[in-house]
């Protein structure tokens, strides 16, 4: 088979738009870094509500969700149910784990003034804002800020 470019060298043009495109992208970069033009922060504001949280997971695969470090129950969920509550605590169990941090140390629940609700590990300092995943997820975390406590009271399969 013949090489269909032949000898031909590279375009020359080419490499040098190349070239100036990556030093363009580092400039801005650059720029954006020292005067902090184009940065998204989120505005600091004042915690509503914070509750102490504690996950656990039993033999028949429901989730047991406990006030701080006490065995006050305040939720339960069958198998199967609040599959966002158990995804997001299963990332956040596996930072755990990376980080050899305790794997049974409550997380902190946060309602702030601004409406946004985050879920803080204070073993990994991980924060997940859970706005981000819609209104139906939001309300499964938002529900264990008012449970009431108490495993006559507790909710099954997700429903107060």
């Amino acid at each position: 088979m013949s090489d269909p470019h032949g000898n031909r060298p590279f375009p020359k043009g080419v490499l040098v738009a190349a070239g100036a495109l990556i030093l363009f992208t580092i400039g801005i970069v650059a720029v954006a870094r020292t005067t902090g033009y184009g940065v998204v922060e989120v505005p600091d504001t004042k915690p509503v509500q914070a509750v102490q949280v504690r996950f656990d997971e039993r033999p028949d695969g429901s989730i047991a969700v406990y006030r701080g470090r006490s065995d006050t129950l305040i939720a339960e969920f069958e198998m199967g149910s609040q599959g966002f509550i158990w995804g997001v605590v299963r990332g956040m169990d596996r930072q755990r784990m990376l980080e050899g941090a305790q794997p049974d140390a409550p997380y902190t629940l946060t309602h702030w003034a601004d409406g946004r609700l985050s879920l803080h590990d204070p073993s990994t300092d991980r924060v997940v804002y859970l706005n981000a995943f819609g209104p139906t997820n939001l309300d499964s975390f938002a529900r264990l800020l008012d449970a009431p406590s108490g495993p006559e009271q507790a909710m099954n399969g997700g429903t107060p």
